[in-house]
């Protein structure tokens, strides 16, 4: 996702770091993230992509209505917000449709609002939405209604909206 360097000048020589933050999703639920650092960019994304493996999430997931209820997160100025559809409409940031579509999110729209647009705010903000991901099952038995009932309907309407926004 990014790579980037830095550089500490020193009276005798310049000393040269490498960082990386990496990405991956297999497009059925699993996601993970990795930052690498190291003094040349081989190591530092080798360590990135080690750092991935460790940080690797399960979402729970549902194919055929992979997003439930609508998503707002916050992170150091980034504000996300992922909304329900019938399809996925990645419209904006083409990173972020990625990021969703490697999850395994498909119908969804997403609305991203950043005082700074850091590619690291971004995946904080995107794994704090995803680990508040929900199920039409848990979403019906937090609802107390029939699974069936629910759609893709535009939540303004619906009766149980101020049970789940906060």
């Amino acid at each position: 996702m990014e790579r980037d360097s830095t550089t500490l000048v020193t009276k005798l020589n310049r000393v040269n770091h490498f960082r990386y933050l990496v990405f991956m999703g297999n497009c059925n639920g699993v996601i993970g993230y990795g930052k690498g650092k190291g003094n040349d960019f081989e190591t530092a994304l080798i360590d990135a992509f080690r750092q991935c493996k460790k940080n690797l999430i399960a979402l729970n997931l549902d194919h055929f209505q992979s997003l439930t209820a609508p998503i707002k997160t916050k992170y150091n100025g980034l504000e996300l917000v992922i909304d329900p559809r019938f399809s996925m409409n990645a419209w904006g940031n083409p990173i972020m449709s990625t990021m969703l579509m490697l999850a395994g999110i498909t119908h969804c729209q997403f609305k991203i609002d950043a005082r700074n647009m850091s590619q690291y705010n971004m995946v904080y903000a995107f794994f704090r939405a995803m680990t508040a991901l929900q199920t039409p099952k848990t979403l019906a038995e937090h609802c107390g209604e029939k699974i069936y009932h629910q759609s893709f309907a535009p939540w303004k309407y619906s009766v149980h909206n101020a049970l789940l926004r906060p």
